[in-house]
């Protein structure tokens, strides 16, 4: 079984240059990383060339302003992994703990696997790390909620252990924030819509949804979502 991790990122060098930090640590195996830069015009690039011996990556170049639908990046690296399971996220995503291992096991047809994601600042991430580190937090049990939301919007983001929290047991949106999908399910579903003007994550999210596929959030796997400006 083949596993991939696919980061799409775009004008988020910052974030991404922590995020491409934190997975360095893992020192993941037999799993390799594809970046696409969706037509940064920031020096995500030189982040990217710095991390040139942990990464292989792709451009894309597209014009106009804030994107609200990578679908089309997305797919690419899809294709272009060409993985049995794909774990996939943002450049703004660290891994806090080891995302790989958990997730894979978890994941298979039929079940997607999330990790638990935390948000906020820079210095709240550094902070996060250190209450990890120290064994001040306390991670859940995995579950599969019998619903989920999918309405991010509307949808109170929840203070937990201190810490905002994107995606986990006490918010269970089936966002690919940072999550494990196999190849069947991705493609079962025909990957993402990239004709919509925004919330493709959504909408993928609800196709899924409708075929039966449970979305499992995976306590062990610990991940944090940086803040970053509409790029």
């Amino acid at each position: 079984m083949s596993v991939g991790i696919l980061i799409a990122t775009r004008k988020r060098a910052p974030q991404l240059l922590f995020g491409l930090h934190s997975i360095e640590k893992q020192a993941y195996k037999d799993a390799p990383i594809l970046v696409i830069d969706d037509a940064s015009t920031d020096n995500t690039p030189d982040v990217i060339r710095r991390y040139g011996h942990l990464v292989r990556s792709q451009r894309i170049e597209r014009s106009n302003g804030y994107r609200r639908n990578p679908g089309a990046v997305l797919n690419i690296g899809h294709r272009e992994l060409s993985a049995d399971i794909v774990i996939e996220q943002g450049g703004e995503v660290c891994h806090v703990t080891d995302c790989v291992t958990p997730l894979v096991a978890v994941c298979k047809p039929g079940t997607v696997a999330l990790a638990r994601v935390h948000h906020g600042s820079p210095q709240e991430y550094i902070s996060f790390c250190k209450m990890v580190q120290s064994g001040a937090y306390e991670f859940p049990a995995d579950v599969t909620p019998d619903t989920y939301r999918t309405n991010g919007d509307t949808w109170k983001v929840p203070v937990v252990q201190g810490h905002r929290l994107y995606c986990g047991a006490e918010r269970p949106a089936p966002f690919l924030f940072c999550g494990a999908i196999h190849r069947d399910d991705f493609e079962a579903v025909g990957g993402y819509n990239e004709s919509l003007p925004a919330r493709n994550d959504e909408d993928l999210a609800n196709r899924l949804i409708a075929r039966g596929v449970k979305f499992v959030f995976v306590g062990s796997a610990l991940a944090f979502h940086l803040e970053h400006p509409k790029t």
